[in-house]
């Protein structure tokens, strides 16, 4: 999945790594994104649905597959991820052209679309993983004309990437038997936990979601 615009890798900014925090510790990792300097180039590719403050807001990334975009929330990490895509929904059909936020005790009103004196830094994603369903073991299958059978393993092995050009997704299931003054620059800033979700235009909930949670799976900084 490409996205519209391709974003500016970190080694051609003046700010080469973003420190995420994870915990108590901090780690630079590489990035990609805009300044205020080139932001204006992804006004039509990049909304705002939810915009609180620089630690809680939702981003949706347009791409160049019709009807699929990258949602990217940095918010509170909810007790469950239903909650939190089910959050994320109610945020993307929202039909808002502007948002009004009070900062320091004066109201701003912000577009739902990136503006042109707005950041935006995204941290380089890479992994591969396997999850096992051990509690699917041993379970019965009723095989049509066969009688029954069990369920020797379960799995689902996910591959993902995500860099300045766009996301790539590889997943595999297997079951086996056996107004007033300008509005200040806003920063989208993704140095800390974070979901990000792959969404298809019209459903309740996205096709593939993971809480992103520590630096393990991003780019760091080479010693």
């Amino acid at each position: 999945i490409k996205y519209i615009k391709q974003f500016i890798l970190n080694k051609k900014f003046t700010k080469k790594w973003i420190l995420f925090k994870q915990g108590k510790r901090k780690v630079a990792v590489r990035y990609f994104g805009c300044t205020p300097k080139s932001s204006f180039r992804y006004s039509d590719d990049v909304k705002i649905p939810y915009y609180k403050n620089r630690d809680q807001f939702v981003l949706q990334l347009a791409t160049k597959v019709k009807g699929e975009t990258i949602v990217l929330a940095k918010i509170p990490r909810q007790s469950t991820m239903i909650k939190a895509t089910s959050f994320i929904a109610r945020q993307l059909v929202k039909q808002e052209e502007d948002i009004e936020i009070q900062v320091k005790g004066k109201t701003y009103t912000f577009s739902t679309s990136l503006s042109d004196n707005d950041t935006l830094f995204i941290p380089i994603l890479e992994f591969d993983l396997i999850k096992e369903f051990k509690s699917l073991c041993n379970k019965k299958i009723l095989n049509r004309g066969k009688g029954y059978s069990s369920i020797g393993r379960a799995f689902q092995k996910v591959k993902f990437s995500m860099d300045e050009k766009g996301a790539k997704l590889r997943s595999l299931a297997v079951v086996e038997e056996l107004e007033s003054e300008p509005a200040p620059g806003r920063r989208f800033i993704f140095n800390k936990p974070f979901l990000l979700c792959l969404w298809k235009d019209g459903e309740t909930q996205p096709y593939f979601a993971a809480w992103i949670n520590n630096s393990v799976f991003m780019k760091r900084r080479k010693k």
